[in-house]
Parts: C-alpha cells; structure tokens; sequence
C-alpha cells in the first residue's frame, strides 16, 4: 500500500505536471491510500464536494487508530520537533508498514522506520 500525501495528490488535482508523472507511476499498479487528515485538509483546500467525492472514490481512507496512537508516542520520544500533521500522517503509515509518496521528505525522514517514494 502506497499513502499519498496531501501536498501530492493537491498537485496532482491542479494538473502539476511533474507531480502527476511520478503518482501515474503507482496508478493502477499498486493500492493507494490518504489518511483521514489528508482528506480534511484536501476537503478544507478545495472545497468542491464533487472533487471530495471523488478522491474518496479514489482512495482508500486510513483512519488514525491505537496503533497509529502508540506509534505516534514512540516517534515523540526520540523526536519531539515533528510537527503534528507529519506525526499524525507517518505515524499511520509506520503502524501499517505502509510506503509514503511525498514531496516532504526532509521532515518525514526524522521518522524512523517511514519507508518514503
């Protein structure tokens, strides 16, 4: 499973040339996933419910869980500077074993164990 991030599937609605290129990569090919906060900051962002419903068509939807909980605690205690939309979102993908395709990879990569595309 592949979690895409807000800042990539964002560049990919507004047609971002190379953003789309390197999501087209995994289209089809692989399972692809946001987490519950990338879908209210994309619902916050975009505000077209028919554009919503779409990405929630595309996408599995992962929900922040105890485990999601218990990993984010673990992350704080070797790096308490994450900010919280990072924690919230790597914490998932490290709770599943799940790969993150993002453009921030400098602030993901304090996150030990987050295998990032």
């Amino acid at each position: 499973m592949i979690v895409v991030d807000t800042e990539i599937l964002i560049d990919y609605m507004l047609g971002k040339q190379q953003t789309a290129l390197k999501l087209e990569i995994y289209i089809g090919k692989e399972q692809l996933a946001i987490t519950d906060l990338s879908l209210a900051e994309i619902a916050y962002i975009v505000q077209n419910p028919i554009s919503i419903q779409n990405v929630v068509e595309a996408f599995e939807i992962l929900n922040f869980d105890s485990d999601a909980a218990l990993q984010l605690s673990t992350i704080l205690t070797y790096n308490p500077n994450i900010p919280f939309r990072y924690l919230y979102n790597g914490s998932i993908c490290v709770s599943k074993n799940y790969m993150l395709l993002t453009k921030n990879k400098e602030i993901y990569s304090r996150i030990k164990n987050l295998r990032l595309l």
